[in-house]
C-alpha cells in the first residue's frame, strides 16, 4: 500500500503533528534523539607539581593526590591524562601557554599575545549552541583576561559577575513561562485529539511502519516532557547578595555562585556550553593568597602573597590552592548530579566537563606534560575510571615523543560527534587521543 504523507495527515483531522517517513512513503530511517549533551570547560593558572598531582600506589586512587583529594569517590566518573605537550606554547610564559591550552594555536610573544583560533568550547558552541538562548556562557574570576575565543582575533570578554549575567538570562523568565504554558497546552491537546486517529491508521501500515510511528509518538512526548521540564526550570529571584567580585575576599563566594549559574544555565537550557577561568595568566595581579584560610594556615606570609608566587615558594601550599579547586569540580559534578532529566537521567549523564590549566610544572613555567581531568555521566561517551599517562619524554617539548593537547582537544569535539580532522595548528595533530573515548 501506498501513502502520501498529506493522506496521514487528513487522516488525522489535520492535526498538526510532523510525522516520519514511513516505509509506504519514501525510504528514510528515522533516529530518536536523547537529551542535548553539553559541555563545561574549567581552566585555572600556575599549573601543578605533576609528581604530586598524580595518584600514587599504582592504583586509581584520587585520594592518593596531594591536589586532587577532594575528587576521592568520584574515579568511576572520572579519567585522568598527562604527558600531553602544549606545543602551539613554544615558550615558557602564563599567556602564550593559558591561550595556546584551549586553542591549539600559535601566539605572539609576551605583550602581543593573541588567540588565533577559536578555544574547544566555542568550536563546540558553533555546533550545539545553535538552538538556545546563548550559544555558550564564558564566565571569570578575577579575569580580565581570558583564554576563550570565537575564532582569530576574536577573544571573548568573561563575565566576572554571575549576579548580572542571572539577571540577563533569566530577567524574562516570567512571559517565557506563560507562552510556554500556551504552546504545552496546545501541544498537548493536538496529541490527545489525535490519539484515536492514529490508531485508525496503525492496521493501514506494515508493523514496522508501526514501531515507527509508536517510537516517533514516544519521541514528541519527549519534546513535550521538555518543555514541561523547562516550564518547572524557574530559576529563584536571587542568587544570592551580590558581593563586590573583583574583592580579594569574594573569590570563593562568587566561584560558588559562577557554579550555581552554569548548573542553572544548563539545567534550563538557556545554553549547553559553558566556560569558567579563575584568574588572568598567571594570576591577577591584586590576587593574594587570603583567598583561602587554608594557605593562610600554612604560614601568615601568604596572606598577602600573590597567587603566582605561592606556587615557587612553597610545594605544600601550592597543592593546597590545587585541593580547593578540585573540590570545585566536585561541587560542580553535585550540582549537575542533582538536576534530573526529562528521561530520568541527570543533567551530569549528559555533560562533559574539562578541567585544564594553563601550564604543567609551575616552577619552570613548563608548558610540557600538562595535567586535564574530564568528567562525564553515563551518557558522555568518556571512558572514565582511568589514569591515561601517555608517554613523555620527561622535558619540555618532547618533540615528536609526546602527545600535543591539540590531539585532547580534538578527542573532545569527538565527544560531541565533530568530525574535523584536526584542531588548532595542524601541524602538531596527530590524532584524537582515542584512550579518553569509550
Amino acid at each position: 500500500m501506498r501513502l502520501s504523507r498529506r493522506s496521514v495527515l487528513r487522516g488525522l483531522g489535520g492535526a498538526a503533528i510532523a510525522l516520519p517517513l514511513f516505509e509506504a512513503m519514501l525510504p528514510k530511517k528515522a533516529s530518536a534523539a536523547g537529551q542535548p549533551k553539553r559541555l563545561v570547560v574549567l581552566v585555572n593558572q600556575n599549573g601543578a607539581a605533576m609528581e604530586g598531582w598524580r595518584p600514587s600506589g599504582g592504583g586509581f586512587d584520587l585520594g592518593t593526590s596531594a591536589y586532587l583529594s577532594p575528587l576521592a569517590g568520584y574515579e568511576a566518573e572520572v579519567v585522568l591524562v598527562d604527558g600531553v605537550d602544549c606545543k602551539a606554547a613554544q615558550q615558557q610564559n602564563h599567556g602564550v601557554s593559558g591561550v595556546a591550552m584551549l586553542s591549539g594555536t600559535r601566539s605572539g610573544m609576551p605583550g602581543a599575545v593573541e588567540i588565533n583560533g577559536p578555544s574547544v568550547d566555542q568550536r563546540v558552541a558553533q555546533v550545539i549552541g545553535t538552538e538556545t538562548k546563548k550559544a555558550s556562557l564564558s564566565l571569570g574570576l578575577l579575569c580580565e583576561e581570558a583564554y576563550f575565543a570565537a575564532g582569530p582575533g576574536q577573544r571573548l570578554p568573561v563575565q566576572n559577575d554571575p549576579f548580572g549575567v542571572f539577571t540577563d538570562l533569566f530577567s524574562d523568565t516570567q512571559t517565557n513561562t506563560a507562552e510556554l504554558e500556551r504552546i504545552r497546552k496546545r501541544r498537548e491537546s493536538v496529541l490527545d485529539g489525535a490519539a484515536a486517529d492514529i490508531e485508525r491508521i496503525k492496521p493501514k501500515i506494515s508493523a514496522a511502519d508501526q514501531q515507527k510511528l509508536d517510537a516517533h509518538l514516544t519521541a514528541v512526548r519527549e519534546v513535550e516532557k521538555r518543555l514541561v521540564a523547562g516550564l518547572s526550570c524557574e530559576p529563584p529571584a536571587s542568587i544570592g547578595q551580590p558581593v563586590d567580585v573583583w574583592a580579594n575576599e569574594s573569590y570563593i563566594t562568587v566561584t560558588d555562585v559562577q557554579l550555581e549559574l552554569i548548573a542553572l544555565a544548563l539545567s534550563c537550557d538557556v545554553t549547553r556550553v559553558a566556560g569558567l577561568q579563575w584568574d588572568g595568566p598567571g594570576g591577577t595581579w591584586d590576587h593574594f593568597g587570603s583567598s583561602w584560610p587554608e594557605v593562610v594556615a600554612l604560614g601568615s606570609q601568604y596572606s598577602n602573597m600573590w597567587v603566582h608566587d605561592i606556587g615557587h615558594e612553597s610545594g605544600e601550599a601550592h597543592a593546597t590552592i590545587g585541593r580547593w579547586f578540585a573540590g570545585k569540580v566536585a561541587l560542580l559534578i553535585d550540582k549537575l548530579k542533582a538536576r534530573p532529566e526529562p528521561d530520568g537521567s541527570t543533567l551530569f549523564d549528559n555533560t562533559v566537563i574539562l578541567w585544564a590549566n594553563e601550564m604543567g610544572e609551575a616552577g619552570s613555567h613548563d608548558p610540557g606534560n600538562c595535567p586535564f581531568l574530564l568528567a562525564g555521566g553515563a551518557n558522555s561517551g568518556l571512558a572514565r575510571n582511568k589514569h591515561v599517562s601517555l608517554p613523555h619524554p620527561g622535558y619540555w617539548g618532547g618533540g615528536d615523543g609526546a602527545r600535543s593537547n591539540n590531539d585532547l582537544l580534538l578527542s573532545v569535539l569527538r565527544l560531541f560527534d565533530i568530525q574535523d580532522a584536526t584542531f588548532g595548528d595542524a601541524d602538531f595533530c596527530s590524532g584524537p587521543v582515542t584512550e579518553i573515548i569509550a
